[in-house]
């Protein structure tokens, strides 16, 4: 199976919270390893954010933040200082 990256592991989770199934049916019908799905579960509450190593596409489209609950988009070009204040109004302080 190949690999998820964090916003499909995002949108995994949130499909199986609005099935109504158990993680555990969930992972079964999707031929998901339990043990994985817990360890990136674990990870996305812990704040975890996977940043890409494709420096010359993010400098063209921006960055992601995703985690369990929101998606943040911010386009090239964003000022360093707006990018800062976002992350502290996020409360995400323990990040920069």
């Amino acid at each position: 199976m190949a690999q998820r990256r964090t916003h499909d592991w995002a949108s995994l989770f949130e499909e199986q919270k609005n099935s109504g199934k158990t993680a555990a049916q969930f992972c079964e019908e999707k031929q998901i390893h339990q043990n994985l799905w817990y360890r990136h579960k674990q990870k996305m509450k812990s704040g975890f954010i996977e940043i890409s190593n494709k420096t010359e596409k993010a400098v063209h489209e921006g960055i992601q933040i995703i985690t369990s609950d929101f998606e943040i988009k911010v386009k090239a070009g964003c000022s360093d200082q707006r990018l800062l204040s976002l992350i502290k109004c996020l409360g995400m302080n323990n990040a920069v």
